[in-house]
């Protein structure tokens, strides 16, 4: 009988501890499930934020080469009136150089 009395008390001691498993199991799954979606929702601001980056990167390089060409348009104008400079200065001087014969 004794023996009964421990068997008995030591299945519910047994019992206790395997119905405090399940539940620290599942304690453990949604901690591990929380810091999942933590990680997750990190990474997907992350990517979001890698998304604007790489549109305002696009938007400045656009930009850049909009400015680019437009430099260059106004550089090719200004090698024009230079070169157009030139020749009429060559013109006076040839006209200059007769008039003085």
């Amino acid at each position: 009988e004794e023996q009964v009395k421990a068997l008995s008390v030591e299945n519910v001691h047994l019992l206790a501890e395997l119905s405090e498993r399940p539940a620290e199991q599942l304690e453990d799954l949604r901690r591990e499930r929380d810091e999942l979606r933590a990680a997750l929702e990190l990474h997907d601001g992350a990517q979001r934020q890698l998304e604007v980056l790489s549109l305002r990167l696009g938007e400045a390089l656009t930009a850049r080469d909009s400015t680019e060409r437009e430099e260059q348009r106004r550089l090719q104008e200004v090698t024009a009136e230079l070169e157009a400079a030139r020749s009429r200065l060559r013109q006076q001087e040839a006209a200059a150089a007769k008039l003085e014969r």
